[in-house]
């Protein structure tokens, strides 16, 4: 019976009902509006305890029963006032993160504050995930698909938020997909001062973490077939005369290695050329047509990460965009968060 009841009656889920009534927002301040009170399950017997006493109460009209009830029932109603007190005009907002690698934790920092003007602290705050969340999706704007972001870190954090004080929280995300990250959907909530209520209110932030496209292996790279034009000189790195081919050594980008020469005979040789101290890699998304999208992307990453590590400069063809000559931290960021944001549509352009 309850496997049918499983499978065949949809079950009702308050949280999701109140977070499809939400819309995301960079700054939440917790108002009147958007706080909710029920009671827990000590508040619940709470109640039938006082429910019981009023029933004996008027059943043997006994005087002292009433008081002992209404003395009781008043306790419960000043603590409905103070539970939802300790969540009204809590400021919260998600800051910005630093952009990681698919298969990374990205670290989401959320602040939380008092709204100016506010004289007393906050106790026993309660920062948590909910449970049947999504775990955080992928923007659309991306087109990625179907798998989504974990939790797999604490799950509550517990606070205290004086008057003039900002705390922040950390919660980690294990992401799975390149592309924009949207915070999961998070509650804060208390149940100050005496555990018979439980006031909440649900946090859907706006803002969007990048993540990269997760680099290929090193293990794998030295099995692609790179067209480099690159090469290392006696006399410095750079593009003059050509002079020979030699074996490739432990200090030699493999930016440089004559990938047409390691597919025919398996041995891995370095394009060596004279010349004037310069060297550069230049990355076009249609020197790779035999790879499928996604691995195209970690391959150019790798690439990029290669090339960055060796303090080359570097430049990057996509379809839809061109990234000039550059090199440093910024260039390599440009780079990585254009195939960060790589379309799916675009994956069969070369």
């Amino acid at each position: 019976m309850t496997i049918l009841r499983r499978r065949f009656l949809p079950r009702f889920s308050l949280q999701n009902y109140l977070f499809k009534r939400l819309k995301r927002a960079y700054r939440i301040e917790l108002t009147a509006r958007r706080i909710y009170i029920l009671p827990t399950r000590e508040g619940f017997f709470f109640g039938i305890v006082i429910f019981l006493l009023l029933s004996g109460a008027m059943n043997y009209n006994n005087s002292l029963l009433f008081i002992y009830t209404f003395l009781l029932a008043s306790i419960g109603i000043i603590t409905m006032y103070h539970t939802h007190n300790n969540l009204l005009h809590v400021v919260t907002h998600a800051m910005e993160s630093t952009a990681v690698f698919a298969g990374e934790y990205i670290t989401i920092p959320v602040l939380i504050s008092l709204k100016p003007g506010q004289t007393k602290a906050r106790y026993n705050l309660t920062l948590e995930r909910v449970e049947g969340d999504n775990h955080g999706k992928q923007s659309k704007k991306n087109s990625l698909a179907k798998k989504i972001n974990t939790f797999d870190s604490v799950q509550q954090q517990f606070l205290d938020l004086e008057p003039s004080e900002q705390s922040i929280v950390n919660f980690h995300v294990k992401t799975l997909e390149r592309g924009y990250l949207k915070p999961p959907r998070l509650s804060i909530s208390s149940r100050y001062p005496l555990g018979l209520l439980r006031a909440w209110s649900n946090l859907l932030f706006e803002q969007q973490y990048l993540v990269y496209p997760q680099p290929l292996n090193k293990a794998e790279l030295n099995k692609t077939e790179l067209n480099s034009e690159d090469g290392v000189g006696d006399k410095g790195k750079g593009h003059d005369e050509f002079v020979e081919l030699r074996e490739k050594k432990r200090s030699d980008s493999y930016s440089h290695v004559h990938w047409k020469a390691y597919a025919r005979n398996g041995v891995m040789l370095v394009k060596q050329y004279g010349g004037v101290e310069a060297e550069h890699v230049n990355l076009n998304w249609s020197d790779f047509p035999q790879y499928e999208t996604e691995k195209r992307l970690s391959f150019l990453t790798r690439i990029l990460l290669e090339a960055h590590q060796q303090q080359q400069s570097f430049s990057l063809v996509l379809p839809d965009e061109v990234l000039a000559l550059g090199s440093g931290k910024t260039h390599l960021h440009r780079c990585l968060k254009a195939l960060a944001l790589f379309p799916k549509s675009s994956a069969s352009s070369t």
